[in-house]
């Protein structure tokens, strides 16, 4: 059960850090063909979360010694607690990415996609 709950948070963490990746090789270019084909302009968060894309790494860098602290001192609350945070930490990077329009009230822009 240890290995498994630490692979489990191993792979989250290994996700982060791939969507990472994908995001400062291709993201922004990505973003602007988007809003280029919805005849929009790219709102003022998505330059912000580019120009800060280099700070996303602290992420994983920190869920990381967290999870190996967890396997070295095994709790069940513990590892519990490590995989919520990975999963939070992923659904936030993903969530930044592509809910920017939706927090920011673009939302009738995109409605148009689930018609």
């Amino acid at each position: 059960m240890k290995k498994i709950l630490f692979a489990a948070a191993t792979l989250l963490i290994l996700a982060q850090a791939g969507f990472i990746i994908v995001m400062q090789a291709h993201g922004k270019q990505a973003f602007l063909e988007i809003y280029a084909a919805l005849n929009a302009e790219p709102i003022t968060y998505v330059n912000f979360m580019f120009r800060v894309i280099a700070w996303w790494w602290m992420l994983p860098l920190a869920c990381a010694p967290l999870s190996f602290w967890t396997y070295r001192n095994w709790s069940n609350i513990r590892a519990a607690l490590v995989l919520f945070v990975n999963a939070a930490c992923l659904l936030a990077l993903c969530g930044t990415s592509y809910l920017a329009a939706m927090w920011t009230g673009n939302l009738h822009v995109v409605s148009g996609w689930f018609a």
